[in-house]
């Protein structure tokens, strides 16, 4: 893991890096003494959270999701339109007149010796998707497996067309009224995608035990306590909701080619509860409206 603390909002955020799920797993598993836990008793717990003790919470996603699981996401992958980007990245080349100079090849006397950032046409270049796993407090666990079927599907189907890149985000703030010793964490954790690891797509965006289980307890073990936690940079809907998009990509350092989702809202779960479909398109074409953010 990868971590460092931004301080470009109102308190401090955790910036954790996780170069693959397994690593995240086993991250988790040494938060085993900051178990998520509810305020109301155990069993209420683990209905809303999966598995409370996070070492069966990993055990869980690890070890017992099966083909079951994987299906819903098989059967939609044809249905999502995958061609929605253009095949363009921004990228700084060589000019003799740019923004900035590169001083070895201007003390060799290169021509070219400037940078400027131009637009380049390749099919190779990858698509690279950060969704957010986390989902409101109201959001059950049917909604929850329909979003990920809908997840899952759409980066196998646009992998069939070209390169892709997959990073789950689980971001939280604690909710302390005192901003004085709030803070917030953003785990950004990289998906397999050559070929599409479908179980641990599945794992991240449809279980509970990711989604809360895991992501809280990782909350509790930097505050070294449990606790309440919310939506990290407020609530994603409303006039909000671009700001809040605004804010991760800052702090992730995404380009503007990169496509953000932002978590499943509760106000959101009828649409990807009966209709994943139209709902991934939905997110499709707000990245299609991207204002130019080079």
């Amino acid at each position: 893991m990868i971590e460092h603390i931004d301080h470009s909002w109102r308190y401090p955020v955790h910036v954790q890096q996780f170069d693959t799920v397994t690593d995240w797993y086993r991250h988790c598993e040494k938060n085993r003494p900051y178990d998520f836990h509810m305020t109301r008793d155990f069993s209420a717990g683990d209905s809303w959270a999966g598995h409370s003790n996070v070492i069966e919470a990993v055990k869980y996603c690890e070890q017992n999701l099966g083909e079951s699981h994987m299906r819903p996401a098989r059967e939609l992958m044809n249905k999502i339109d995958a061609s929605f980007r253009d095949r363009e990245r921004i990228s700084w080349t060589p000019s003799p007149h740019g923004a900035y100079a590169v001083v070895p090849e201007y003390l060799a006397n290169e021509p070219f010796n400037m940078r400027q950032k131009q637009k380049e046409t390749n099919d190779s270049a990858p698509i690279r998707y950060f969704i957010e796993c986390v989902i409101s407090a109201g959001v059950g666990l049917h909604e929850l497996e329909r979003r990920a079927a809908g997840i899952a599907a759409l980066i196998m189907r646009t992998a069939e067309e070209r390169s892709v890149e997959l990073y789950c985000v689980a971001a939280f703030q604690d909710a302390q009224d005192d901003y004085s010793s709030r803070y917030g964490v953003i785990a950004c954790i990289k998906i397999e995608t050559h070929p599409v690891d479908l179980h641990s797509a599945i794992a991240a965006f449809a279980t509970r035990e990711f989604c809360r289980s895991m992501a809280m307890s990782n909350v509790n073990a930097i505050r070294k306590r449990g606790g309440t936690n919310n939506w990290l940079y407020g609530h994603p809907t409303g006039a909000i909701k671009s700001r809040r998009e605004d804010q991760f990509r800052k702090v992730l350092n995404l380009d503007p080619q990169d496509v953000f989702m932002q978590g499943g809202y509760l106000t959101d779960a009828h649409q990807f509860d009966s209709d994943p479909v139209k709902w991934v398109h939905a997110q499709i074409e707000k990245q299609r409206n991207l204002d130019d953010r080079s």
